[in-house]
């Protein structure tokens, strides 16, 4: 039996010839002693005093019956990088935490069982803290793509009105010229009309092409980001139908329906994960890996107090 001691409400038990340790109720079931057999020495405080470590412990094991094959060999944790800065330095801590907590005689299992109710509460936290970040990066990328989008537009439309009357001003000196030829009525005058008419239409469709285009990249762009659920939130954009040209006639002719800006091939969006969506699963797995250790060196902390207090 080794000599216990008992001093100011602690527990010591002698580690070496002379010098004792203080240990508590996990230390005193390892050892096979009780707080019973120790000897009150009061508030006696002269003994050498040494701090519980794994080398003391496992001196008290092994000089007084205990576990011989305890093992007090200490391995250097080392974390491997996850490939995220911000996840390695939170494992990293975390680590160093656990090396300081096996540096002064933790004596436990590393491997704290998380339950699959534990871990979906883990998940769940982080994704409350992660998705407002997201929630508002989509809200501003949609915004601003969707007023790109109807400033494109605006601009488009404002440009084929100028153009309306640039053309009816075109076709206006087109009849005064042919008037005053003694060309009113003339094949001559109408076939420069027809080429005045399909000039200007080639015009209009290819101003609608580069809108289409560029709306079209905005777009693909953007689900490239944000999936084929961000597609569905940001909605379909559409055009009033491109306004025809008749030759002769001063203003362009337009029918009000309404076509789409561009269009996506839907077999290619469909099922689409975009990378901020990737991005945010994978802040949410990470926070969610450092609720974890942070569970387990706390409860690593709990089981360090019962040797020691």
């Amino acid at each position: 039996m080794p000599d216990i001691i008992k001093s100011n409400g602690k527990v010591y038990v002698e580690a070496a010839q002379g010098q004792y340790m203080p240990v508590g109720s996990g230390a005193m079931e390892q050892l096979g002693i009780s707080e019973d057999d120790a000897r009150d020495v009061g508030r006696f405080t002269g003994f050498n005093q040494v701090p519980f470590t794994n080398a003391n412990f496992q001196a008290a094991l092994n000089g007084f019956g205990g576990n011989q094959n305890q093992n007090t060999t200490t391995n250097k944790i080392s974390m491997p990088s996850t490939g995220d800065p911000n996840l390695d330095e939170m494992q990293n801590k975390l680590a160093d935490t656990y090396q300081k907590l096996l540096d002064r005689g933790l004596q436990i299992d590393p491997n704290v069982e998380i339950t699959p109710e534990k871990a979906a509460e883990f998940l769940s936290q982080a994704e409350k803290e992660v998705e407002p970040y997201y929630s508002s990066q989509f809200k501003l990328a949609k915004e601003n793509l969707l007023y790109q989008l109807g400033y494109s537009e605006d601009s488009l439309l404002r440009k084929e009105q100028e153009f309306e009357k640039n053309y009816s001003n075109s076709l206006r000196s087109l009849s005064n010229t042919m008037a005053e030829r003694g060309m009113a009525y003339s094949g001559e005058r109408g076939r420069q009309e027809q080429d005045l008419a399909q000039n200007a239409q080639t015009s209009l469709d290819e101003a609608r092409r580069q809108l289409s285009y560029q709306a079209g990249l905005q777009t693909r762009e953007f689900a490239r980001q944000y999936g084929e659920t961000g597609l569905k939130e940001l909605g379909t954009a559409n055009i009033q139908e491109t306004p025809q040209v008749l030759a002769g006639m001063k203003q362009f002719q337009r029918t009000g329906r309404e076509l789409p800006l561009y269009e996506l091939p839907s077999e290619v969006y469909e099922g689409l994960i975009g990378e901020k969506q990737r991005e945010q699963k994978a802040s949410e797995l990470a926070l969610s890996e450092g609720y974890k250790q942070n569970y387990k060196t706390a409860e690593y902390e709990k089981k360090y107090r019962t040797l020691t207090l």
